[in-house]
């Protein structure tokens, strides 16, 4: 048993920063291969533009995504995922090298089903960024950071519908 579902999406979007417009397009595409019944992997790229706090110029971006995940017995599943990101602080010029950054992400761990409707999730997490030499950071914002860490989180579900059994 196995299925592929290829999905995309694509926009446009402009950008204002300084008196000064900048226009592009943006997008994602998505490859998810299901293995089995209970084990997924999923590779996405996408590209966009946003703001972020702190930073007066806009963030162009783009990034890979790759997720494994699925269930190791009745109560057990194992997830991983990774990206990268490279991208470009301000709007386009001819120093673009000057105004790049590089991201990478990681997350791994384990759930634990404690009953139908509860579960533990206990995930190991990594973080990485690199502005960079030339790029002018807010006051504060190291050049380079890496980051690692641990999260234990417990998780409720109700289902809101329920069928009736007969």
């Amino acid at each position: 048993w196995s299925s592929d579902v290829c999905s995309s999406d694509l926009g446009s979007y402009a950008m204002h920063s300084f008196n000064r417009t900048f226009y592009g397009l943006s997008g994602k595409a998505q490859l998810q291969h299901e293995m089995g019944r209970t084990w997924t992997a999923v590779l996405t790229y996408q590209r966009g533009a946003r703001f972020i706090e702190s930073f007066a110029e806009p963030f162009f971006t783009d990034e890979v995504i790759a997720s494994l995940g699925g269930l190791v017995g009745r109560r057990v599943n194992v997830h991983a995922t990774g990206n990268a990101t490279i991208g470009q602080i301000g709007l386009p010029n001819e120093a673009v090298s000057a105004r790049e950054y590089r991201s990478y992400n990681a997350v791994t761990g384990l759930s634990f089903a404690l009953s139908r409707h509860l579960s533990l999730t206990a995930d190991y997490l990594y973080y990485s960024v690199d502005f960079g030499s030339y790029l002018s950071l807010p006051a504060g914002y190291p050049r380079q950071l890496a980051r690692n860490g641990a999260r234990v989180t417990l998780s409720t579900w109700v289902p809101l519908i329920q069928r009736r059994r007969a």
